[in-house]
């Protein structure tokens, strides 16, 4: 059985650096729970002067999918349908609010943070008394990785992408959201945020895929096109192979922050889900 060993590392965007704004990027996995299995989830909070409690919205959601994933049973009567689908959206999501609904209790709104918001600060704190979620707004991707199926879940933008061991082609296993253009992207904040949920499951052989990529979004808008973001995940595998993936978990917060200085300028996170070759084990 070839294990599922899981890496990752989130770093500040350079202009976040330069203005002195949070990392509101957030990232998760669980390894060591069922033999073979392995969850990994990454988040990204809107950050926008109405969502001032995004950063705290990610970590909530990466908390949300790995809890939620870990429960899910393969050898479940009705996995793969529609209903069962459904279910887990709705699992997520009443996870996340349960989540938002106990730090607004712990932490409830302070005049501080509507400073900066302008006119809009009275309109945003009504809208925070009625529905608290919007401030927490956040993005997730997660997958659960077994060692005959992948689990995807994904509400927002971010990327998953998949390495094939064998012939190193790169490929989506997520279905694109038309919605999702330039800024504007669906959120676990949305009050219909269930139905926004999108879901894949990708049969494993034993050399596909060897290296599961989750991303935010600053990583793949740091590439010029779809291309050099392919072979980014392509490289990392290669690097694997070659390094080891210890020695990748050590360069990759290195990686990252560079390429989000030369590229996007925004939070990127990443977590890899890589299935070595035998002798690495």
């Amino acid at each position: 059985m070839r294990r599922w060993l899981v890496v990752g590392a989130s770093v500040q965007g350079a202009q976040h650096r330069r203005t002195d704004r949070p990392n509101q990027d957030a990232l998760g996995w669980q390894d060591d729970g069922a033999p073979g299995v392995a969850i990994g989830a990454v988040a990204d909070g809107h950050g926008s002067p109405r969502c001032f409690r995004s950063g705290t919205g990610a970590q909530l959601a990466v908390d949300a999918v790995v809890a939620t994933l870990s429960d899910v049973s393969e050898t479940a009567h009705d996995f793969g349908t529609e209903p069962w689908a459904k279910a887990v959206a709705a699992a997520v999501v009443a996870h996340w609010r349960r989540g938002v609904e106990q730090d607004v209790a712990a932490h409830p709104l302070e005049a501080d943070e509507l400073s900066g918001l302008g006119e809009d600060a009275e309109a945003v704190a009504t809208r925070f008394t009625s529905w608290p979620s919007y401030a927490y707004g956040t993005t997730a991707i997660g997958v659960r990785a077994t060692e005959t199926h992948l689990v995807f879940l994904q509400i927002g933008d971010g990327d998953a992408l998949l390495v094939d061991g064998s012939t190193g082609f790169v490929t989506r296993p997520v279905a694109a959201d038309a919605r999702l253009i330039g800024n504007e992207t669906t959120s676990l904040s949305s009050p219909d945020a269930a139905n926004d949920v999108r879901m894949a499951i990708v049969p494993v052989t034993p050399e596909s895929p060897a290296l599961i990529l989750l991303s935010t979004d600053g990583y793949a808008n740091s590439f010029a096109d779809d291309t050099g973001f392919a072979q980014a995940a392509h490289d990392l595998w290669t690097l694997v192979c070659e390094d080891g993936p210890a020695a990748v978990q050590a360069a990759l917060p290195d990686w990252l922050a560079e390429t989000s200085t030369e590229g996007s300028g925004d939070d990127i996170s990443v977590v890899l889900l890589v299935r070595p070759p035998e002798p690495m084990l």
